[in-house]
């Protein structure tokens, strides 16, 4: 029987001592580059710290194996049910199973950073996400960490539906509303963090912040609930006044807009009509007359 070198422990051991790499569908076997017992060594030295998927994915980077998240959540369930010796070999037999063939381990779709939250299926939002949803949620929000530098997935937890609360009726919603709901929504996370802490300076700041935001974006009345109608012409008034241009050299980033002055002053002189019972109508020319 030929013999095979294991780069992590130095030996050369016989090929029985390695799992066979099933993608090869030649008459000679081939195998996966780490014998078994490193594997399983390499599985069990990230147990107890970070959990048995850190284990696993370790396992899988050094092989050349991609860690799928559907893989994991199937290998993990059928662990569930009892020890066994090597939870490697349990994932790769599924990928075999479940993935087919693959070429490397660029093919995962787990993301790389905090891996073990991403694939802890107690948390919902991150077992959902693919690396492109973390990277524009990151580009969306920034990134919050917790004292120990992990991710706090809470904060997102938080802030994603707040803001689609605040949003999800907003007509002609621009990047700088936009811009300008997301902070909302992280001053008001602020707020909740300086009200665990109990630091009265923070929480006085953190209102001041939230309540300044809530008056630029008219949000702050509370005495009366506005119709959607009120609700549609004040946003119209806040985009004007936060996006119009303010200098010459601005006007061709609002060329989409620009031009069309007339037709809005029209349109608000008639919402202030029906609103507010007023009767102001345009002047009628001579030749109209």
């Amino acid at each position: 029987m030929a013999d095979r070198y294991c780069p992590y422990c130095n030996q050369t051991k016989a090929v029985n001592n390695f799992i066979i790499d099933y993608r090869n569908t030649s008459t000679r076997k081939s195998y996966l580059p780490y014998c078994k017992s490193c594997t399983d060594s390499i599985v069990n030295s990230q147990i107890e710290e970070y959990g048995l998927v850190a284990g696993i994915w370790s396992a899988a980077m050094v092989n050349n194996v991609p860690m799928i998240r559907s893989v994991w959540n199937s290998t993990k369930k059928y662990l569930e049910e009892g020890e066994v010796k090597s939870p490697f070999a349990v994932y790769y037999k599924f990928m075999k199973d479940e993935y087919g063939v693959y070429d490397g381990v660029w093919q995962s779709d787990c993301w790389f950073g905090n891996f073990a939250d991403v694939l802890d299926e107690t948390n919902a939002t991150a077992l959902d996400m693919s690396p492109e949803e973390y990277q524009q949620l990151f580009k969306d929000w920034g990134k919050f960490v917790n004292e120990e530098g992990e991710l706090e997935m809470e904060a997102y937890e938080f802030l994603v539906p707040r803001y689609q609360e605040y949003t999800e009726n907003v007509v002609g919603l621009t990047s700088a509303m936009s811009m300008q709901f997301r902070n909302l929504c992280k001053a008001e996370w602020q707020k909740i963090k300086a009200d665990e802490s109990g630091d009265i300076s923070a929480i006085d700041k953190a209102q001041k912040l939230v309540n300044n935001l809530l008056q630029n974006l008219k949000l702050d009345d509370f005495a009366v609930e506005k119709s959607d109608t009120e609700k549609f012409i004040d946003r119209l008034i806040w985009r004007i006044e936060e996006t119009e241009p303010a200098e010459e050299e601005d006007v061709e980033k609002f060329t989409d807009i620009a031009g069309y002055e007339e037709i809005y002053n029209q349109m608000m002189r008639s919402m202030k009509n029906m609103i507010t019972g007023s009767r102001e109508y345009p002047e009628i020319t001579k030749d109209e007359a």
